[in-house]
């Protein structure tokens, strides 16, 4: 770790953000083996102003959803899930399909607040490549949703769909349907447990 520091005081001396950048990515990698929670928490924070100094919306974005994956270690400050939102909202459709991995890991942090964020990301890049245990768990998701609405039960596939059926069905709904609170919230926790990286 005090090398992870010097090489960021070196990287500030230097003023290349880029080298700052890298820096402190090194220093919450190091902070995360050492089960060092609040300074994971510190360095992304000044990973967030790093790149809101460069305006690069999706660097910001990529930060926050560190921070949120990494709240449950050390307490998080409701703030950050609203900054996440509204840097989310900034971005145009065409930057949200480049990241789409990031994009989805924003739904499952914010989505069960925030119903319009689940559709447009599922809307946007879909549900990627779940593992079959995964897919059922969607299809759940689903099904609830379809017994709730019948004007969304006859899309819902039946019997055992495949991966395939339901991402189909998954962005169908989701571009012709509103999505109520309780959906949102289902889609936001299968998201979590399926896109939320494991070495948190």
């Amino acid at each position: 770790e005090d090398a992870a520091a010097a090489s960021l005081a070196a990287a500030h001396e230097s003023g290349d953000q880029s080298e700052v950048r890298g820096a402190l990515e090194e220093l919450v990698q190091v902070r995360r083996m050492r089960g060092d929670d609040v300074g994971v928490m510190r360095a992304l924070h000044e990973l967030t102003t790093l790149g809101e100094q460069l305006g690069d919306d999706v660097f910001v974005l990529d930060a926050a959803v560190q921070e949120l994956e990494s709240a449950g270690l050390a307490g998080v400050d409701k703030r950050i899930g609203e900054a996440a939102i509204r840097t989310f909202s900034r971005l145009p459709d065409e930057s949200v399909a480049q990241v789409p991995e990031l994009a989805r890991r924003v739904a499952a942090q914010v989505g069960a607040d925030n119903p319009a964020v689940v559709q447009r990301v599922l809307r946007l890049v879909g549900i990627g490549s779940p593992t079959q245990q995964a897919a059922a768990g969607l299809g759940r998701v689903l099904e609830d949703w379809g017994n709730r609405d019948p004007r969304v039960q006859a899309f819902v596939p039946a019997g055992q769909p495949d991966v395939n059926e339901l991402a189909s069905a998954t962005q169908y709904l989701l571009s012709n349907r509103d999505l109520d609170a309780r959906t949102a919230d289902d889609l936001s926790k299968w998201l979590r447990a399926f896109v939320t990286p494991t070495n948190l």
